[in-house]
């Protein structure tokens, strides 16, 4: 899909101008009767919802699980499987609250992030060499269990010749 990049706006000479009708229930009509040297292009629903759709595809934060490390030295790697996932796409990991994280208390919640941090400080490197693929890296700890985060994988912009 291809957005429009095209749109106009209204040019005119002064100020816009207005016609009031009155109706026959005392109500008025306002007519623009403004003298265009250009009409603009009206931006609606159908165009709002075609750029969100564009820009939520470049964006799509993902709850994935970091599995335990089975390697007895370092480095230690685990390979995740990531649905539609590129190797071309700009990877960001960060800790925040799950959805099963939902009825915990706060102090429970806050425990949860710390725990979830002090693990990916321990991840040095993600990266994605083939499609679907996320290979997460560990150069000298290794987090003691399996642990959630999110990912975060924008798709890159490529260059258009």
């Amino acid at each position: 899909m291809s957005l429009k990049t095209d749109y106009r706006d209204d040019m005119y000479e002064g100020s816009r101008r207005w016609r009031l009708t009155q109706n026959e229930d005392g109500t008025y009509n306002i007519s623009d009767v403004t003298a265009y040297t250009q009409k603009g292009d009206s931006f609606g629903q159908n165009d709002i919802n075609a750029t969100n759709r564009a820009v939520n595809a470049l964006r799509n934060d993902k709850q994935i699980t970091i599995p335990a490390f089975t390697q007895s030295a370092a480095p230690y790697t685990a390979d995740i499987k990531v649905q539609h996932l590129k190797t071309t796409d700009a990877i960001e990991l960060y800790a925040g609250l799950i959805k099963s994280d939902s009825k915990l208390t706060v102090e429970q919640k806050a425990e949860k992030i710390k725990m979830r941090r002090k693990y990916l400080n321990m991840i040095d490197d993600a990266e994605c060499n083939t499609d679907g693929i996320l290979t997460v890296t560990s150069y000298s700890k290794k987090p003691a269990t399996e642990f959630a985060v999110w990912l975060r994988a924008a798709q890159q912009r490529r260059n258009r010749d």
